[in-house]
């Protein structure tokens, strides 16, 4: 394989993995052109649950093996049926928001888990045409919102997300998936449990507190943050995996730096107001600067993170990550009590920040 094609071979995962941004903010935008307030508030508080299933699958099926050094890894098919019933459901079944966010439960974060292992895998082509697929899904799903097409704008999300699966079968086996041993997975996803379970509290209090318009614009803000993600993504695998070159580190924090001021840029746009209508008014300019920084403070986090997993210091990291979810979920509440969904903001990148101090303590000890 040539240098250029070496080079060139994260830029094309980040840019294919930058498309799964686009599956929440397209569900929350298709949510507010088809449904209530209640109703979307129900289908922000799916996004942020099907987050969550996704992160604790990953931990069970990824990142332990990765820790464990397993060096090929695949996913169990038995998650192929699992994405096929929920794209099923969001399709045929009933136009309740209920029916729609048990599909989504189902469907995305299989969609999610596929994703992580083409970054793990190095399957760039497979991941490009993957994200054109949902990126095609997502855009026409939008349109067909707009034009007042409700249960095709849909089945069009649903059978988008789908065919990304499909396309990404290879991934998937029929063979018994060998686990990691208990002594490195239980601490790992008691880690992710903890650290993960952050965000669906805070939704669902935001909503009992503001209302749920506030809490699916606290998930479109979060969501909009997500195009930061890819390369958050790629350089915590690339690190856990042992595998993070000098060129995937630089790419990586090169492309934060983009993605920052792409969704710096976005967030100021007044398209969020078409996409997200009224629920976008809780947000505020101070609250995307915010919501950078806190991922850019994720981004260093990371680094003593891996270094910490990697020594095999599982349960030091358990210990970080249970204080740090404390934190997070203290600021945040206070500060989406006083400030709002720019308090909660706030407060999430105070509690990182404070995480950070205690990684770096922890990794020079």
């Amino acid at each position: 394989m040539s240098k250029l094609t070496k080079a060139a071979r994260p830029v094309i995962l980040l840019a294919g993995s930058g498309a799964s941004a686009a599956i929440p903010i397209a569900t929350l935008a298709v949510a507010a052109q088809t449904m209530t307030p209640a109703d979307q508030g129900m289908v922000a508080l799916s996004l942020s649950v099907s987050a969550y299933v996704a992160q604790l699958t990953g931990a069970a099926l990824i990142e332990s093996r990765l820790a464990a050094a397993q060096h090929e890894i695949r996913l169990p098919f038995w998650l192929f049926p699992v994405a096929a019933i929920g794209a099923a459901i969001i399709v045929l079944g009933s136009s309740a928001s209920l029916s729609r966010a048990l599909g989504l439960l189902l469907l995305y974060p299989v969609l999610e888990l596929t994703r992580v292992v083409c970054v793990v895998a190095n399957q760039a082509r497979m991941e490009a045409y993957a994200a054109s697929t949902v990126l095609s899904a997502a855009a026409t799903s939008l349109l067909l919102a707009h034009l007042g097409h409700r249960q095709s704008a849909w089945a069009v999300l649903a059978i988008g997300g789908f065919a990304a699966v499909l396309l990404r079968r290879s991934l998937l086996t029929r063979d018994s998936v060998q686990p990691a041993p208990a002594r490195v997975a239980a601490p790992l996803i008691a880690e992710t449990a903890v650290t993960g379970i952050v965000q669906p509290i805070l939704v669902v209090a935001i909503s009992s507190v503001l209302g749920p318009l506030a809490a699916v614009g606290f998930r479109a803000l979060t969501s909009l943050g997500g195009l930061m993600s890819p390369a958050l993504g790629f350089l915590r695998l690339r690190l856990l995996s042992h595998a993070a070159s000098r060129a995937d580190r630089i790419v990586s924090l090169s492309l934060l730096g983009v993605f920052g001021t792409a969704v710096v840029i976005a967030g100021q746009a007044p398209i969020m107001f078409t996409l997200f209508g009224d629920a976008w008014t809780y947000s505020s300019h101070l609250g995307v600067a915010l919501l950078v920084c806190w991922r850019l403070i994720i981004a260093i986090s990371t680094f003593p993170f891996a270094a910490l997993r990697r020594a095999g210091r599982t349960v030091t990291v358990l210990g970080v990550r249970a204080v740090s979810s404390v934190i997070s979920l203290v600021l945040a509440l206070g500060g989406a009590h006083w400030g709002g969904i720019t308090g909660a903001i706030g407060g999430l990148l105070i509690a990182e920040a404070i995480s950070l101090g205690i990684y770096q303590w922890k990794a020079h000890r």
